[in-house]
């Protein structure tokens, strides 16, 4: 039923802020559940070193002696060396140098230990073979994001800036997984993030071009990781 009265529905145009180049149909035939399938078998998955997989396993459990962390840590000599320098660095400010893994790790704590172990391991994974996508200016804009988050949460009451600088680095994952394991799909997919002037939303690209989006498969990337819950629900 139509209203009545002397209303005037004439039409009116509104301005759609964006067209795709192609119908969303024509785009592809791939379907979320292959993509990902793709995504999580591809040898070019970047994976984490074994010694950050392994604490991940260790710290999983309810009670993890510091002892077994940091003998972990050890026989990864150029990670022991990377937390030595943060753990005498002048971010803690420990009134005595720290001279052994052991005693950062007892002084430090598990959750501070573990992002550093996961951030120097995400930032080891620098290097790829996409030669188009811009591994170094995304990995400068993941540690300003990082950065900043940490800054906030250390304004922040019971927030632990540490996991959060972990989450900041983490946020935008799904683009190197995407440019690793989808380097042509992506590259083709970046060339439509703009569509005369108008900036296309890039997780309404991603859904139309690829059936899923960067947020959602730099989840299940991180989930078959082994991530905490926690830095897969942020």
């Amino acid at each position: 039923m139509f209203p009545s009265g002397n209303k005037d529905f004439s039409c009116t145009r509104t301005r759609v802020p964006f067209s795709l180049p192609l119908p969303i149909s024509s785009m592809t035939t791939i379907t979320a559940p292959n993509i990902l399938n793709t995504i999580l078998s591809s040898r070019d998955l970047p994976t984490l070193p074994i010694v950050a997989s392994k604490l991940l396993t260790l710290t999983a459990q309810e009670e993890t002696p510091l002892a077994e962390i940091a003998e972990l840590i050890t026989q990864d000599m150029a990670l022991t060396a990377k937390i030595l320098r943060v753990a005498n660095s002048s971010f803690y400010s420990f009134a005595k140098e720290i001279s052994s893994i052991h005693h950062a790790v007892s002084i430090l704590g598990t959750n501070p230990v573990r992002s550093l172990v996961l951030s120097f391991s995400f930032l080891s994974l620098r290097d790829g073979e996409n030669t188009n996508f811009d591994y170094s200016g995304f990995w400068e804009r993941s540690l300003a994001g990082a950065a900043a988050a940490k800054v906030i949460a250390a304004q922040l009451p019971d927030i632990d800036s540490d996991e959060l600088f972990t989450i900041g680095l983490l946020q935008n994952i799904g683009h190197l997984v995407f440019a690793s394991t989808l380097p042509a799909e992506y590259e083709k997919m970046q060339g439509n993030a703009t569509v005369g002037l108008e900036v296309v939303d890039e997780e309404i690209t991603e859904k139309a071009q690829l059936g899923i989006t960067h947020s959602a498969a730099g989840y299940e990337v991180a989930k078959k990781w082994g991530l905490p819950e926690l830095y897969l629900q942020a």
